[in-house]
């Protein structure tokens, strides 16, 4: 019987620890606006100054365009960039990439993803 009451109450802690995780705060991020995806470009180009991937001359930059583009996976916000200050005239406008929901992933001189 002592086997069967242990085994019962292993049964009952391995029930509760799921449920104790399971919790229904899981709402689905919504998109960001073209105004948001801007700011966060921004701050990807401060960033990116700060770790002296940028020059100087880049900080406080604005976005010139904030496209969105749907690709085959999924939207991408391009912000474009135009700085006149720097030197190199093949770098004087910087392309920021986020996915649609404003996580960064790149940036380039290029334009392309």
């Amino acid at each position: 019987m002592k086997k069967y009451a242990a085994a019962f109450a292993g049964l009952l802690f391995a029930m509760t620890g799921s449920l104790a995780q399971a919790h229904g705060d899981h709402d689905e991020e919504a998109p960001v606006t073209r105004q948001l995806a801007g700011g966060r470009a921004m701050g990807v180009v401060g960033a990116l100054v700060q770790d002296q991937k940028l020059g100087p001359s880049w900080a406080g930059q604005r976005p010139t365009e904030v496209l969105n583009k749907a690709t085959p996976a999924g939207a991408l916000w391009i912000i474009t960039f135009n700085n006149p200050a720097e030197p190199d005239k093949n770098k004087q406008t910087l392309y920021i990439l986020l996915d649609g929901m404003g996580n960064y992933i790149g940036a380039n001189h290029t334009g392309k993803y």
